[in-house]
């Protein structure tokens, strides 16, 4: 998780795990002012500490959502699986639909299939 995605700023986790380390113990909250893409607050999940992160930016605050969020395998397949379904439901609409158009230039980069499952991930996750 910790190479999810670049971001400026950016610090081995070894920074934080260091830091954490000699200056909390297990259930303290670790607070992070400028959490960037997550370091921090994942580093803080892996040694037992509780986080708090704030960014002014929104690709930082989804960036650490993403990291500091505990899941446990069985979400994750039934979320993978309800999915699946979702989109077999209206397949033919992603497929056929006007924003296939709309995202033309990507069919360069992805087949059909692909994109229209791409443009399904992003209206349906995307928005929240």
């Amino acid at each position: 998780m910790h190479s999810i995605s670049s971001y400026l700023a950016m610090f081995s986790p070894s920074l934080p795990n260091y830091f954490i380390k000699k200056y909390s113990k297990e259930n303290d909250t670790v607070m992070d002012n400028f959490s960037g893409r997550g370091t921090t607050g994942l580093v803080a999940r892996e040694l037992n500490r509780n986080f708090i992160g704030s960014d002014l930016n929104p690709y930082a605050l989804v960036l650490s959502r993403a990291k500091i969020e505990k899941y446990q395998i069985e979400d994750l397949i039934e979320k993978l699986n309800n999915l699946q379904e979702e989109y077999i439901k209206q397949k033919d609409f992603f497929y056929k639909q006007t924003s296939i158009k709309k995202y033309s230039e990507l069919l360069y980069f992805y087949k059909r299939s692909t994109l229209s499952q791409l443009i399904f991930l992003r209206d349906t996750l995307g928005k929240r």
